[in-house]
């Protein structure tokens, strides 16, 4: 299971027209490489969104389309952000969701804990 150099992975290097590579990431083949895990969790959330369409589709004729983004109730935070609010605690657990070079956090308990460190 374990394959850093990405062998068994969903992701797809291929060649173009122009000088840089172009990537794609294909979840049926198989999981993202270890340094772009973020992948795998944009996936997972966008198959429960689908999931969750299909269900009110089912159960709904009116036909009203829903246009939410994966991480509509979430604000990115930079690690200094983090380092400024004191919660560096929070690195590593749930409530920070890892992304790139920064974090998502949900808006509500972002709100909260600035309430608290910036009154």
């Amino acid at each position: 299971s374990n394959d850093p150099e990405g062998h068994s992975s969903g992701l797809l290097v291929c060649t173009g027209e122009q000088e840089k590579l172009q990537s794609f990431y294909c979840p049926v083949l198989g999981a993202a490489p270890q340094w772009c895990s973020f992948l795998d969790n944009i996936t997972e959330e966008l198959e429960e969104k689908d999931g969750a369409l299909e269900q009110s589709a089912a159960g709904d004729d009116t036909g009203a389309v829903q246009t939410e983004t994966v991480y509509e109730d979430y604000k990115f935070l930079t690690r200094a952000e983090i380092d400024t609010l004191g919660i560096q605690n929070l690195v590593g657990t749930p409530l920070l969701r890892g992304y790139m070079h920064g974090f998502f956090i949900h808006v509500g308990l972002y709100n909260r804990i600035r309430a608290v460190a910036k009154p």
